[in-house]
């Protein structure tokens, strides 16, 4: 047997003893057969020549290594982080409603721009053979597309608020 196929089989035999060791922590065998071969098994071979018995390692709670003090520190710890994720939470939601509302603004402002173009009386003046728009309708225009620009800057903040909070 090759040594890497070897330490392949070893390898495997102590991970498969491993997750079964960490639900029942059962004892391994670690037996070594005549022709050399080291096998590890939940019971040993009969016909092994050496038979070592390998007791799963008896592990400490993690809290009972900790003293009252750690462990506050810990709990205070746990409650900080808890209480910045509803802030953050929270922040989210309002930076959300933000960028809704933002983008309302700006298909309300566009349709608003459109609606606008429609001539209404009073909106062109004669100009010698020709006709010009009044001044009431350029202003009103120049508004409009102002609303519109206005809007879209809104959502462009409110998406770059949504973005820090990432």
């Amino acid at each position: 047997m090759r040594i890497g196929s070897r330490r392949l089989s070893v390898g495997i035999a102590l991970l498969a003893a491993c997750l079964a060791g960490a639900s029942a922590a059962q004892i391994l065998y670690k037996s070594t057969g005549k022709d050399g071969k080291t096998v590890y098994s939940d019971k040993p071979l009969p016909d092994a020549l050496k038979v070592e018995e390998i007791q799963p390692p008896q592990e400490v709670p993690v809290d009972s290594r900790r003293s009252a003090s750690d462990k506050a520190k810990l709990e205070k710890q746990g409650r900080e982080v808890d209480q910045r994720g509803r802030e953050r939470d929270a922040a989210w939601k309002v930076a959300q409603a933000e960028l809704d509302a933002a983008q309302e603004a700006v298909t309300t402002a566009q349709a608003r721009r459109a609606a606008g173009v429609e001539l209404v009386e009073g909106d062109v003046l004669p100009a010698g053979k020709s006709m010009r728009h009044a001044p009431a309708y350029t202003e009103r225009q120049e508004a409009l597309e102002r609303a519109v620009i206005e809007a879209e800057r809104r959502v462009d903040r409110a998406r770059a608020k949504l973005n820090l909070l990432r």
